[in-house]
């Protein structure tokens, strides 16, 4: 990952694991973020891009963490 996460990334990790649900629905991510999620959590990742104006939106604040997706991610092996 290219910018650090936010400090809400760990605040998902630890109540992802705390639940231990088979699929976690995080909504409008960004996917650097999404995908640390689910390798910190041992889940799968899929992603549907946010388009806004006909392209891509990019996460700010801080930027470089990848795009702005929607994405859902199963348990591994689910």
């Amino acid at each position: 990952m290219t910018a650090s996460a936010p400090a809400v990334v760990g605040d998902a990790v630890a109540t992802i694991q705390a639940q231990d649900t088979e699929a976690v629905s995080v909504n409008e991510a960004c996917s650097g973020d999404a995908d640390e999620i689910a390798e910190r959590t041992g889940y799968h990742v899929r992603f549907a891009t946010v388009i806004y104006r006909g392209a891509p939106l990019s996460c700010a604040k801080p930027d470089g963490r990848g795009l702005s997706e929607t994405p859902c991610s199963p348990r591994s092996g689910s």
